[in-house]
């Protein structure tokens, strides 16, 4: 089959498309779509053959560069299928990462988004994780990146560096700075730092100047509270100091010894029913604050309390450990 086939099976397509929505041309639109898939694979195959570069693994019986051609169609949904192949080819033969220089490829994937879709930079990021350390410098470097053409792409490569767990060490500077931030990456930048365990020391005392600015936010009454995602989170500030906190104790578990503990009062692996206003009614502190332009009120409970001392306790401890 050649390309002017390709194309007329494209143009008949788009013609019964516009025609009307009866079974028959259903059917007939069917046909054609499974046709001008079966015609993008022979052209694939066709195009490496001539150029000479067919043999070595295959998955569903194609080789390597046929998929890195699908990687270039416009429709997203086969780049899917691409990326994914050639993520499970790269699994299955670690050399085949170094030897097709794959990493590149799936870096530069990280920045794909077609209508709105992200499954392909999604796809991208899960197999980075995947390939491990010898993806990190890439991944650093993307997610050093602050521009907000980059947002999606940088996400996606602190996504990808989290499911390293320790091996991803020498991304640590990078980790903390981008746990400063308000979006969605410092969560998840966050959670990476917690994955180093022990090896993450480095970044407590910046977690814990994390945490006390949550507080010192949490109990300003006059402050509205932040905007995250495009909605208003009257307790986005408590929760992050939560998840801060959670991941704290993962680096160093003998945090908790000086946090006080109290019934009302939950905090990860302590137990206890949930704490601020969805937790059990207890005494309030003095005053309210109104969610932005919104009647209703975030309160604040005495339970809430126990973790203020407690960070503060944590800068204490560890300001006269340096």
């Amino acid at each position: 089959m050649s390309k002017p086939i390709a194309l007329l099976a494209t143009v008949l397509l788009f013609a019964i498309a516009t025609k009307g929505t009866t079974q028959h041309n259903k059917d007939e639109l069917a046909k054609l779509r499974a046709e001008v898939a079966k015609l993008r694979e022979e052209i694939n195959l066709l195009t490496i053959q001539v150029r000479g570069k067919s043999g070595g693994p295959t998955y569903r019986g194609k080789p390597v560069t046929f998929w890195l051609e699908q990687l270039k169609d416009a429709d997203y949904r086969f780049r899917i299928e691409a990326i994914q192949a050639l993520g499970a080819m790269a699994q299955r033969n670690k050399t085949l990462v170094q030897e097709k220089k794959l990493i590149p490829v799936f870096l530069d994937m990280l920045k794909d988004q077609d209508s709105g879709q992200t499954t392909v930079s999604q796809s991208a990021s899960w197999i980075l994780g995947q390939i491990g350390p010898d993806a990190l410098p890439g991944l650093i470097d993307v997610a050093k990146d602050k521009t907000p053409e980059n947002k999606n792409a940088r996400l996606r490569a602190i996504q990808a560096i989290e499911r390293m767990h320790a091996k991803a060490k020498a991304a640590l500077p990078t980790l903390i700075e981008a746990a400063k931030e308000q979006d969605q990456a410092s969560r998840w930048a966050t959670i990476a730092l917690g994955n180093l365990g022990s090896e993450g020391k480095a970044a407590i005392p910046s977690l814990i100047a994390t945490l006390e600015e949550c507080f010192k936010r949490e109990t300003d009454k006059k402050e509205n509270p932040l905007f995250f995602g495009g909605r208003p989170r009257p307790r986005f500030l408590f929760e992050r100091s939560e998840m801060v906190l959670d991941n704290l104790l993962r680096i160093e578990p003998k945090i908790i010894e000086i946090i006080p503990t109290t019934p009302a009062l939950a905090f990860p692996g302590g137990g206890g029913p949930p704490i601020g206003p969805a937790g059990p009614a207890g005494p309030k502190l003095q005053g309210k604050r109104q969610v932005g332009g919104d009647k209703r009120v975030a309160t604040f409970t005495e339970a809430e309390q126990p973790w203020r001392r407690a960070f503060l306790a944590l800068k204490k401890k560890y300001s006269a450990a340096k």
